[in-house]
């Protein structure tokens, strides 16, 4: 888990270009004053080398964000503010924002400037709620990290912004923007090994729902205190990775991705992710000599995520799914090791949906995690689906199991469908993917522990139950 007052610094690094409070005097002093409220709220504090006034503008030189925790700093040339009308303020910014995060123990740890062309909001006020509209030419941002181990840079150019954003006093925030093009470079260095990659976007979305934190701590986030929602959408995503190994091999990883999308939940202490990702290419050319360019490509990928926060002792829901369809190999893929296309190249899909009830082991999650202990334990699983189809054959299977707190042994029942299986180990073994000898035992053990099913001789069915003692049956015969 990110360190929380370097996470607040970045955070609030990246806010402040975007982000204003409510006003209590909609004047452009006040606005400014106001204008790091957000960051107080993060537990930050704000001091300004000079501060000038003409003509009802006012211009702040030299601005200074400090996380109080652990001394991250984030910087700004100037900001401007002149009213528009009694209701109404532009504010302007210097060029260039910069911010120094800390590790741990002090040290610095990461390095961000960001250079704005063209930035303005146009900020107004109703009540407690103060609502912005922003723009921009081009934010141009570059980063890098201090660890001597491994060096990270990274360069990011968002083309074309535009958004909203509104604040109601010091509950909540909400606000979305959107891009046109969007650039982002990066690279590693380490002993002697490299890794380059460049990624492309033609567009990008992103909107959010939050309540702010308080006394710039997030626990309430876990405990159910603040809730926030925030979703993304990035259109026409092209990426190139190449890397080289300390002995001169080299490879690369091409990618192009319709479609990736996905929403963070955070409602009464359970967290919930979902994203997923839309007509898929991948070509991969491998650091071995010979081998030859390797492509696939998918029509969709999704995963879902979802866990409750509790305290020590308490039994919290969480599941898992994610979902893989329509999976093509590249015919080089295919000639590697089945170059007369025995195998059916019927495209494949992955379903796999489980839920479970864990125990909670601590009130400390973010401490359990740095000290690398399991912050809960499983209690019961429930495998509500999965089905794997490959090869002209499918494997799919349900069922629900409680894990005993005493014997350690799970107990539960669960079913198994395997269609086509027999005749996928056939045509492996008569490609010599699979040995004969084990073909043939698997040929002749799966029928002993299966029932036929009702499409034909190579359908089979399993019905499996596992006892608190240890035993299980299969198809009502004990097998253990």
């Amino acid at each position: 888990m990110p360190h929380k007052p370097l996470l607040s610094t970045v955070i609030v690094g990246a806010a402040l270009a975007t982000t204003t409070p409510a006003f209590a005097d909609f004047t452009p002093t006040e606005a400014l004053e106001r204008y790091f409220d957000s960051a107080e709220a993060f537990g930050s504090t704000v001091s300004v080398e000079l501060k000038e006034g003409l003509a009802g503008t006012v211009r702040w030189t030299g601005i200074t964000v400090t996380d109080t925790k652990s001394g991250s700093t984030t910087t700004i040339d100037w900001m401007e503010a002149s009213p528009i009308d009694e209701d109404t303020v532009k504010v302007l910014f210097g060029p260039k924002l910069a911010v120094q995060g800390k590790d741990l123990d002090g040290a610095d740890a990461i390095s961000l400037e960001m250079e704005m062309i063209d930035h303005q909001t146009i900020m107004s006020e109703t009540g407690s709620l103060t609502n912005m509209e922003f723009t921009g030419e081009r934010l141009h941002l570059f980063t890098t990290t201090s660890d001597a181990e491994m060096p990270l840079s990274m360069e990011m150019i968002f083309e074309d912004l535009s958004g909203n954003y509104a604040i109601d006093g010091e509950t909540n925030a909400s606000g979305a923007a959107k891009t046109g093009a969007v650039s982002v470079t990066y690279g590693i260095d380490e002993d002697g090994m490299s890794l380059s990659s460049t990624t492309q976007l033609a567009s990008t979305e992103v909107s959010f729902d939050a309540d702010l934190p308080q006394s710039g701590e997030f626990d309430g986030y876990l405990t159910g205190a603040q809730n926030a929602t925030m979703t993304y959408a990035f259109n026409d995503a092209t990426s190139q990775t190449s890397f080289q190994g300390e002995d001169g091999s080299s490879g690369s990883i091409a990618s192009v991705i319709a479609l990736s999308a996905g929403t963070l939940t955070v409602q009464d202490g359970a967290f919930a992710l979902l994203g997923e990702a839309q007509d898929i290419s991948y070509k991969v050319q491998p650091p071995m000599p010979g081998f030859p360019e390797m492509a696939a490509t998918m029509k969709s990928a999704t995963a879902n995520m979802s866990l409750t926060v509790g305290a020590a002792g308490e039994l919290a829901p969480m599941a898992m799914a994610m979902t893989l369809e329509d999976l093509e190999l590249g015919e080089s893929v295919w000639a590697m090791f089945d170059p007369s296309g025995a195998i059916p190249r019927t495209p494949a899909t992955l379903r796999l949906d489980l839920g479970a009830e864990a125990l909670w082991l601590t009130d400390d999650f973010e401490a359990a995690m740095t000290n690398g202990e399991p912050p809960l334990m499983p209690q019961s699983l429930v495998l509500r689906d999965l089905y794997l189809t490959l090869g002209g054959a499918s494997v799919s299977a349900n069922g629900e199991g409680i894990l005993s707190a005493q014997t350690g042994l799970p107990s539960g029942t669960a079913q198994v469908e395997l269609k086509g299986v027999l005749t996928l180990i056939q045509t492996l073994s008569e490609i010599g993917i699979v040995p004969v000898p084990q073909a043939m035992m698997a040929q002749g053990m799966l029928p002993q522990f299966t029932r036929p099913g009702g499409d034909g001789s190579d359908h089979m069915i399993s019905d499996i139950e596992a006892m608190p003692d240890g035993s299980i049956f299969v198809n009502g015969t004990r097998i253990k």
